[in-house]
Formats: structure tokens, sequence, C-alpha cells
């Protein structure tokens, strides 16, 4: 049985609290994507690592059952309304309105968000998608098919080339890949590779490849992510196997982190925008990793201090015969996004939703803004 923490699977807080230090330091300087080898490798990793975790961890056996209506109901309990909340709140404090009418706005935030805020549609898009071919095995493969086939095109100068570049955000096309290896390698729609040598070689061979194409150019960086990040979702159920064992004092920190993850990738760029160009490059990553440490130092604090206050809250109902209180946020959401914080004992291995979400995620073809 893979270890939990009040009622947590330990491992995938682990991965998901790595991730999510890695998004919020990708948006502590202002060098872009290609300007900046650290940031490059970064991006080249972490937001489909996050979008695999979050189909790993997808109930898809018992939302197939659902309906469509049900489906959307749990998602918006679980991360919808969350990202509605900071996307009214980023335009109004960051970004100011696009759009010429509210409903204007409404489709743009969703056809195409700002920054950040495009994990939670996408991975949602993907949910449905899976959800529709789940009872199928063909459809199934052929999902897979085609969501290979989107990544290579999009995440490549042939859509350019072939003048198909689409009027929404890429990764509509680009990222669903990510979550259905999660959800096929968990469902055995697709053979688990034995052992880490195969993953391993794909990972070497790819970074070896991305990394040049920092100095080649986009086709070398194209081809070189997708056998990274390719190679590195079939290592990952391999690796939260050996990550199950608790480690004493950190484990309580990666349970909070996993559980707030949600609310921890929705509202941290408040705090990192602030940060961006506020110095010298060795200012801002140096600076930009102390910040990275701060908010999510923040963060468990403030969610050691909720989940204390519910708990009193909780017993103080319980001791008076009233309705016992839940704690927003409480263990329910995975990765940026994401299913529950415990799926069924059968299927174990995170922003949230970057929880339990989460654990993203974040603009060009390449990897979030």
């Amino acid at each position: 049985m893979p270890a939990q923490h009040s009622g947590r699977l330990v491992a995938p807080d682990y991965l998901k609290s790595f991730l999510l230090a890695l998004v919020i330091f990708g948006h502590t300087y202002s060098d872009g994507v290609t300007d900046d080898a650290v940031k490059y490798a970064v991006y080249g990793v972490h937001m489909p690592a996050f979008l695999f975790l979050s189909g790993y961890l997808l109930p898809v056996e018992r939302l197939a059952g659902e309906s469509i209506g049900a489906v959307f109901q749990k998602y918006w309990r679980r991360m919808l309304w969350q990202w509605a909340v900071v996307t009214v709140l980023y335009t109004a404090w960051v970004t100011g309105p696009r759009g010429s009418s509210p409903a204007e706005s409404l489709v743009l935030d969703i056809t195409n968000p700002r920054f950040h805020l495009w994990y939670v549609p996408v991975l949602l898009w993907a949910i449905v998608l899976l959800w529709a071919v789940a009872p199928f095995r063909r459809a199934r493969l052929a999902a897979g098919a085609v969501a290979l086939a989107a990544t290579v095109i999009y995440t490549s100068p042939l859509a350019g080339m072939w003048g198909i570049v689409p009027a929404f955000d890429e990764r509509y096309l680009t990222c669903v890949l990510y979550v259905w290896l999660g959800v096929a390698l968990r469902q055995g729609w697709l053979p688990a590779p034995r052992g880490l040598v195969l993953p391993s070689v794909a990972v070497v061979a790819g970074a070896a490849v991305y990394l040049y194409g920092f100095l080649a150019g986009s086709w070398w960086t194209a081809g070189g992510r997708l056998v990274l990040t390719v190679g590195l979702c079939l290592a990952l159920p391999a690796v939260l196997r050996l990550m199950e064992r608790p480690v004493r004092g950190l484990v309580p920190v990666t349970n909070i982190i996993g559980t707030y993850s949600l609310w921890i990738y929705l509202l941290h760029p408040f705090i990192t925008n602030g940060w961006v160009g506020a110095g010298s490059r060795a200012h801002e990553v140096l600076g930009g990793a102390a910040l990275t440490v701060g908010v999510l130092a923040a963060s468990v604090v403030l969610g050691w201090g909720w989940q204390s206050l519910t708990s009193r809250s909780a017993a103080r109902a319980a001791l008076s015969g009233g309705p016992m209180p839940v704690a927003a946020g409480a263990p329910a959401v995975t990765s940026p996004a994401g299913p529950a914080a415990v799926p069924p004992a059968a299927t174990v291995a995170a922003p949230t939703a970057p929880a339990a979400a989460t654990s993203p995620a974040p603009a060009s073809t390449l990897a979030p803004r």
C-alpha cells in the first residue's frame, strides 16, 4: 500500500511540490524562454510532468460512468470556480479588461487565457476528451495518436509552414498528450516500460537534442522536447514508486503544498510579477530562488493555519451536534488541478488542481508564459 499522510498519497505531493517550485521560480525573472538556458531547461519539462501527474491521478474509470453535466459539476467544485475568481482578480489587478463586452472577455479568457491561467481550462478540456473516449478501446488509442500528431505539428514550425495556426491557445492541442499518457499508463491502455532503462535513454537523448536546440533553433527544440517529455512521462510511474517512503519532517510540508497547490499556482503571480525586472539578471535569479522558497514557506504557514482553524471549528461543531464544516481546498484537488487526493486503492502511484494543481500550469508552444 503506498504511503499516505492525512489521507493523501505521499509520492505525488513530493513531486507536485518540486514541480510547483519550478513553476514559481520560472515566473520570477524576465528573460524569455529562449533567452536564458536555465529557464529554457525548466520550461522544457515542468508543465508536461504536471499534466502527466494530473492524468495519472485522474479517476477516469469512475468518470466514464458519469454524465457530462456531473463531470462539469465535479470540476466546478474542484478547480473551475477557483480559476474563475482568480481570472477576475488578475484582470482587475494586473492586466485590465479585454474585449468590448463581458461576454467577449469571457470567451477570450477561455480560448486564450492570460499568462498562467491556461492550465485549468486546458486540463478540463483534456478531462472531457478522456471522459468521452474512455469506454471505447479503439477511441482511446485514436485519441492518443491524434494528441501525439497535434503535439508534433503545433510545437514545431509545421503549423506555420502549413498555415494552420489556430485562433485559440495552442496548448489546447499540444498538452492533451501528457494527460493522456498519465491516464494510459495508469489504466493499462499502454504497456508500462519495465524498469527505467528505456525511459532514461529517451530522457538523456531528448535532453541533449533539446539543449542543442537552444543554439540551433526550433526544429531541434521541438524534436528534443518531445522525446525528453515522453521519456520523462514513461519514467514517472517508477519514480513515484521510489518516492513512496515518507521522509520525516518533509511529509507535513509537502502535504500542505499538495493540498493547496491549486491556490498556490493560481495566486503566486500576484507576488512574482512584482519581482520580475527588479534588477540585474543575477539579482533576479538568486532573488527569484529566495522568493520561490518564501512563497512556498508562506503557503505552508497559511495552509497550516487554515487547517488548524477549520479543525477547531469542526471539533466545536461535533461537540455542539451541529453540521461539520468542510475546509475549502482540503485534500480534494490534484495538480495545478486534478482529481481526488487519494484515488481508490487499486489506483495509486496532485496544481489542483495545481492541486490535489498542482502543480502548474503556465506560452509559446514550448512552455508556459
